[in-house]
């Protein structure tokens, strides 16, 4: 809410908490510092700017039920060779998106996941569900659904 943010913070750095590597400033190793971090900075937002992020997140969350609900409800993954083969079978389609996306999974272990990144760039096939960067095969396109037929990488 734009209106919780106070003037003062405008263009303020964002700040993490870091662990303390050795002994600084007298404080203890492993303990907790606040150091700012420069790549992210927080910036003021007007009530019309706030407003339309808003207005599209909810209409992506919106959609994403759609998606699942018109999504395959099994997707067939083959043609891995080993030591990848344990990707290669039948994934079912999960109740909830992931990263606003359809998702399929299939639980017997070790469980196989087949998502949409969040960068939503591409779609991925790996052991847990995540934003996409730990995988095991992924393949960059913008089609709606994996069902098909795509080539991995």
């Amino acid at each position: 809410d734009p209106s919780e943010i106070s003037a003062e913070l405008a263009e303020a750095p964002w700040h993490v908490a870091e662990p303390c590597t050795d002994a600084q400033d007298g404080r203890p190793v492993g303990s907790l510092a606040l150091v700012a971090d420069p790549l992210v900075c927080l910036q003021s937002m007007s009530e019309e700017r706030f407003s339309e992020i808003r207005s599209n997140w909810r209409r992506t969350f919106g959609a994403c039920s759609t998606r699942v609900a018109n999504a395959p409800k099994v997707v067939e993954v083959s043609g891995f060779p080993e030591p990848l083969d344990v990707l290669n079978g039948r994934l079912e389609r999960r109740p909830q998106a992931w990263n606003w996306r359809p998702a399929w999974h299939r639980l017997v272990q070790p469980a196989v996941f087949l998502y949409r990144d969040a960068a939503d760039s591409k779609w991925v096939l790996g052991l847990a569900l995540g934003e996409g960067h730990q995988r095991l095969a992924h393949v960059y396109t913008g089609l709606e659904n994996p069902a098909c037929g795509l080539v991995w990488e």
